[in-house]
């Protein structure tokens, strides 16, 4: 990053935000890049929001890339949304955008439609949502491209009085549902879920889904196992029990198992949180897998810690370390902010990566130090 710029505010009934930066030439080895090099690239973002109504809000924004990632032309994006609040519970919210590419004409434009009702008692939601072939936010990110998704969902929420230890029941049922633009179904999935939250502040829930999920390219999915083109349908049962984080010791727990692609899964996951102190707090984390498919049996872990000290409100440390077998990884991650006045901060990083593929001390692969100061300025 060369330099950058960053305004936000508000006046009157208007929200505005605004941001300019330039990266400086780098030279790269990627398919998307013909040439091997990223170009000088200016950036630009602005973004207008005006109240309307008594808790509702219609907006604009536009994104401009001077350099394309195909290294073609420049890329832009404007687009419209709009949020409505009505009654209590009762919210829509649309957007309509299109994007321009050189060499991606037509078929380059994303809009969603969503009703929702959140009621105590009874949840509703629709949603519909479009992204054509050619739509390329390029200063931003997809999560999926050339789509078009159906979901909806209903919830019944009952607070039993003859029941002194439980403070809700719920009842949920969703079903998504996602094709491409020519109307093939890439993935299908019906979820059921039934909660129990306690007076404790404890909750226990299970969880049954059918799913569906259309491979149209090979994908491998652990070293030397690849799964083949095709459409698979799987079911999975989840089970969860989640501890109030009122406790000293709180988190949750997972058991998931049931069919899997062309074979089963089983996981395992806890996630917790510690107070040793009102300073200090230390956060533990494993995750782990068992795969069992046609093609090959394969098991994966996950295990992290996190660890926050608090100076003072305004001024805390915290760390991150974390092993994953299936990409044979070591990271740790540093980090310090202070406030040294509201809404102005100072930044202290460091990070390292090593691999634990071989024996003996896991090897250095990357480190990094980074040292960023922010400065607000109020007008």
């Amino acid at each position: 990053i060369n330099a950058g710029g960053r305004l936000t505010g508000r006046a009157g009934k208007y929200t505005i935000g605004a941001l300019a930066m330039q990266t400086s030439e780098l030279a790269v080895s990627t398919e998307d890049v013909a040439s091997g090099l990223i170009p000088t690239t200016n950036f630009g973002v602005a973004r207008v929001k005006r109240d309307i109504l008594r808790r509702s809000n219609i907006g604009f924004i536009g994104t401009y890339r001077s350099n394309a990632l195909d290294g073609g032309g420049s890329n832009g994006l404007f687009g419209v949304d709009g949020n409505f609040t009505f009654f209590q519970n009762l919210d829509i919210n649309t957007y309509y955008a299109k994007s321009s590419t050189p060499g991606l004409e037509g078929d380059d434009e994303s809009y969603m439609g969503k009703l929702e009702y959140g009621g105590d008692l009874i949840g509703v939601e629709a949603t519909y949502l479009a992204v054509d072939e050619n739509f390329s936010p390029e200063v931003g990110f997809l999560r999926r491209e050339d789509m078009r998704k159906s979901y909806g969902q209903f919830r019944y929420s009952p607070r039993p009085r003859s029941i002194e230890a439980i403070r809700q029941f719920g009842f949920e049922g969703s079903f998504n549902n996602v094709t491409n633009s020519l109307g093939l179904l890439e993935t299908r999935i019906g979820k059921f879920e039934f909660r129990t939250q306690f007076e404790s502040g404890d909750s226990f829930s299970f969880e049954y889904g059918r799913n569906y999920e259309f491979l149209d390219e090979e994908f491998e999915i652990s070293d030397d196992i690849i799964l083949p083109i095709g459409g698979y349908n799987f079911n999975e049962f989840e089970y969860r029990y989640r501890f109030g984080p009122q406790r000293r010791v709180s988190g949750m727990a997972f058991f998931t198992h049931g069919s899997f692609y062309s074979g089963n899964r089983k996981s395992v996951t806890i996630f917790s949180r510690a107070e040793i102190t009102r300073q200090f707090s230390i956060e533990p984390r494993l995750s782990q897998n068992w795969v069992d498919l046609l093609e090959g049996s394969f098991n994966t872990t996950l295990i992290a810690v996190r660890a926050n000290y608090m100076f003072t409100p305004r001024a805390f440390i915290g760390a991150l370390f974390q092993y994953n077998s299936d990409g044979d990884s070591l990271s740790s991650n540093i980090r310090f902010r202070w406030e040294y006045r509201p809404g102005s901060d100072i930044y202290v990083v460091y990070s390292d990566g090593r691999n634990t593929a071989y024996t003996g001390f896991p090897s250095l692969e990357n480190r990094s130090l980074v040292f960023k100061v922010t400065r607000l300025f109020r007008f």
